[in-house]
């Protein structure tokens, strides 16, 4: 443990290398019940006879105990990390909520830089016409393209994050949150790659079983391109360029 403590403070491991130190921890601890708590429990319950130094019957009171002392750890252990997911929960909802009250309206009211207006107008644009699509695609007489409906979910999905990410000010992408996105879009390129020799014809279940790989992948991709930090109070006005401003770097 404090091996991983000291390697995690020195870099932040990939998502595939947590997975297997997990999967590691796991076996540990498999292996310390199997070894150390399975023979304690035996001794407990199939105690040596005095007399004939054999071991006698399962006193099933003390199986009965230890039964019941399992089950309340775990009722205890799962209700303590209840508690904590609520807590969470309960913060998170709060913070979103301020920060709509407190970041939207404000850079609506005041206004921001021009390029970023004319931008979120462009999308809130585009969004009403793939909504109008969609309800074309849907009010259709007989079966309903499925195909097409998706599709324009996943562009109306794409136009509100877009949308969301200008009224809340998203900053550039930083050299962590790149190399966690490169790192999701190489593994994504690997499970696609898998799929090339496929037979569309006989290996139907195999590719179905790929392709869901594919897409856990792919919302790994998805959810590293869409985190993002926020600035205070939403997108900054640009400064216009001034002959008399010096071009001198910030932080000088």
């Amino acid at each position: 443990m404090a091996l991983g403590s000291a390697a995690v403070s020195m870099a932040e491991p990939s998502e595939m290398l947590q997975a297997r130190l997990q999967r590691f921890s796991a076996g540990l601890l498999v292996g310390a019940v199997v070894t150390e708590i399975f023979p304690i429990l035996k001794e407990h319950l199939l105690p040596f006879a005095a007399a004939s130094g054999h071991r006698r019957a399962v006193s099933w009171a003390d199986a009965l105990a230890a039964i019941l002392g399992f089950g309340a750890a775990l009722v205890l252990m799962y209700s303590l990390k209840a508690m904590d997911l609520g807590a969470e929960d309960e913060s998170s909802d709060e913070e979103e909520e301020g920060a709509e009250e407190g970041k939207g309206p404000v850079w609506l009211v005041r206004g921001g830089d021009e390029e970023s207006s004319f931008k979120l107008r462009m999308w809130l644009t585009r969004l009403q016409a793939h909504s109008s699509a969609m309800t074309r695609l849907c009010d259709e007489e007989g079966a309903v393209d499925r195909d097409a409906v998706d599709e324009e979910v996943h562009g109306l999905d794409f136009l509100v994050d877009s949308a969301r990410r200008l009224c809340r000010g998203a900053e550039p992408m930083d050299r962590r949150g790149a190399s966690k996105l490169q790192a999701a879009v190489a593994e994504l390129i690997q499970d696609v790659e898998q799929l090339r020799d496929k037979d569309v014809k006989s290996d139907v279940q195999a590719i179905d079983r790929q392709l869901r790989i594919a897409s856990q992948s792919l919302l790994r991709v998805h959810s590293a391109a869409e985190k993002a930090t926020f600035r205070r109070w939403a997108p900054k006005p640009l400064l216009k360029k001034r002959e008399e401003t010096p071009a001198v770097p910030m932080g000088l």
